[in-house]
């Protein structure tokens, strides 16, 4: 479980987008989740990113101002839209819909 920081929910880090920040201070986005280094995390949602580049999310949880470049405003926009287009076409959970025991 990781804390977003843009909207401050727990959540599975399946679900959110890991930032990592590299040695001269730059903060970069970690698709795999598994570069090594200080990380921040956030969900793939424009709502959530916005509300952390704001608040300085990133600058908070990293406990200093690391350099964000505009490549990564724009991974993370496209994350996001990528993460509400792959939302809107998953039927499978739909109002009603329960998964199966394994009983």
């Amino acid at each position: 479980m990781r804390t977003c920081v843009g909207c401050g929910t727990r959540a599975r880090r399946d679900s959110l987008i890991r930032l990592v920040l590299v040695p001269p201070g730059v903060l970069q986005v970690d698709p795999d989740r598994q570069r090594p280094g200080r990380g921040t995390w956030v969900h793939a949602d424009a709502v959530c990113i916005s509300r952390a580049r704001q608040r300085r999310g990133f600058q908070r949880s990293l406990r200093m101002a690391p350099i964000i470049e505009d490549s990564v405003w724009d991974q993370l926009g496209d994350l996001a839209q990528e993460a509400t287009h792959d939302a809107s076409t998953n039927r499978v959970m739909e109002a009603g819909w329960k998964p199966m025991g394994t009983r």
